[in-house]
């Protein structure tokens, strides 16, 4: 910006040509020794390059440090990762049997209660054959006195 711009742009914000005169740049002064030299401060040069030289090692200590640690982080991970796959495999696996199972239970109780009326059907069925067997023993035995009677009137002639 020139002066000349900056004089009009100063009036404009209802400002003088002082203003604009007071408010160019100007570098801070020092106030109390707050600014002083680096050549003037406790270290020198050498000795900045040094601690600045170190830090930068430390750093790429660190940094090779944590890349050195990257591998192990992720076989971690995928270990991790691998066990809650395998989990939930197992997981999955045991729900499927427990269905199963389930089923199994199911068609168990189905053919208990087929069972159940067979031997009824059997028991009733067997009852109507042992009275019919007593009507038939009844028949023999009555038959059979018949029998002893008429041999003994055989016998009596």
């Amino acid at each position: 910006m020139t002066s000349r711009s900056a004089k009009k742009d100063s009036r404009r914000a209802g400002g003088s040509e002082d203003d604009w005169q007071n408010s160019k740049m100007t570098w801070p002064q020092p106030q109390d020794g707050a600014y002083k030299s680096d050549l003037s401060s406790k270290h020198s040069g050498d000795e900045l390059r040094q601690q600045t030289t170190l830090r930068v090692q430390k750093l790429a200590a660190l940094r090779q440090h944590a890349d050195s640690l990257e591998p192990a982080i992720q076989s971690k991970a995928r270990r991790q990762a691998d066990e809650q796959k395998s989990s939930a495999d197992l997981e999955m696996q045991l729900n499927c049997k427990i269905e199963e199972m389930q089923r199994r239970i199911e068609a168990l109780e189905t053919e208990n209660e087929e069972l159940k009326t067979k031997i009824r059907t059997q028991d009733a069925k067997y009852l109507e054959l042992w009275e019919e067997s007593e009507v038939i023993w009844e028949s023999i035995e009555h038959v059979t006195g018949k029998v002893v009677k008429v041999k003994g009137m055989i016998d009596d002639l």
